[in-house]
Order: structure tokens, then C-alpha cells, then sequence
């Protein structure tokens, strides 16, 4: 390449990248999206999920809570799907999945998951607390619901407050 030619390239490259940098990224509502913080119901217009403490439960006993998906808006569980929940860290509880190399995995797969109808089904989560007080059961679920035109996969992060008593 001739040296004139090179020095034109440089200079419109120059100007194209110069109108490219971080502090012209979009703000506010149009700028990239925090992702959804963890909650214990989450809706949307095709299902609800609720992580639910099933009641009262001691230091060193096994506990139970479940993860409700009801489908709604023409959409139904989606039966071909594996249904799993991934516990997150908790400093106070011992999950007891069925897998003991990854006790913080409850699924389809290994008996936690149950659809007794087309609009609901409920994934089991058990755990055990090894300290009195307050903690949170949580983590990431991922699940499947579907039209009749389409099927939708979805990941929701979950957390519930619990009270473990003495």
C-alpha cells in the first residue's frame, strides 16, 4: 500500500472510531438492564413461581421448601423439560439433594419434581438448618412452559426468608 493511501485509511478509521467509546453508552432506561433481583414470586403473563418454607423448622432437622409453577395465558407445564433447582451459597442451611457430589441440585431428573396437572407442577427442595435464626433458601430455577404455537425456557433466581428455630 502506498504510504498516501495508508495515511487516508488512518484517518478515516480515525474519525469512525473516534465517535466510538464508553462514554457514549446509552443511560437510563435504554442502557443495559441490571438483571431481575431474587424474589419469592415471580409473575409474568404466562406463569407464577413462588418459593415457598414449608413452616416451622428446627436446627438440624430436615426442611422442606417448594417451588410452585403454576402456568396461566394458554400456556401449560411443559412435560419434556428437566425441571432443575440450583441452590445458592447459604452459610446457615445444608442442602440435601439426592446427588452427593452436588447436594445443592434438586431436579426432574432425580424424583424432586412433580406436574399433577397441565397448569401446575412443584419441585422439591430440601435442606437442613445448622444454625437458629434468620436465613434465605434460594437459587436458580429453570423451567419450561408452553403454547400451543411455542415453548418457552426460562431461568428465575429465587429466595425466601425462613426462621430457623432452636
Amino acid at each position: 500500500m502506498n504510504p498516501r493511501h495508508a495515511l487516508a485509511a488512518l484517518v478515516v478509521l480515525s474519525g469512525i472510531t473516534a465517535g466510538c467509546s464508553k462514554t457514549d453508552a446509552p443511560s437510563g432506561p435504554a442502557a443495559a438492564k441490571e438483571p431481575p433481583r431474587p424474589a419469592a414470586r415471580v409473575e409474568s403473563p404466562h406463569y407464577a413461581l413462588e418459593l415457598k418454607p414449608g413452616g416451622p423448622c428446627k436446627v438440624g432437622a430436615d426442611c422442606v421448601a417448594t417451588v410452585e409453577l403454576d402456568a396461566r395465558g394458554g400456556y401449560h407445564v411443559n412435560q419434556e423439560f428437566p425441571y432443575r433447582f440450583t441452590a445458592g451459597p447459604a452459610k446457615t442451611l445444608q442442602y440435601l439433594g439426592r446427588d452427593p457430589v452436588a447436594p445443592g441440585v434438586f431436579s426432574k431428573a432425580s424424583g424432586d419434581y412433580s406436574a399433577p396437572s397441565e397448569a401446575h407442577a412443584t419441585m422439591t427442595v430440601r435442606f437442613r438448618p445448622t444454625a437458629a435464626g434468620a436465613a434465605q433458601v434460594g437459587g436458580s430455577y429453570k423451567f419450561s412452559v408452553c403454547s400451543e404455537q411455542n415453548c418457552q425456557v426460562e431461568t428465575a433466581e429465587l429466595v425466601a426468608a425462613l426462621d430457623a428455630q432452636p
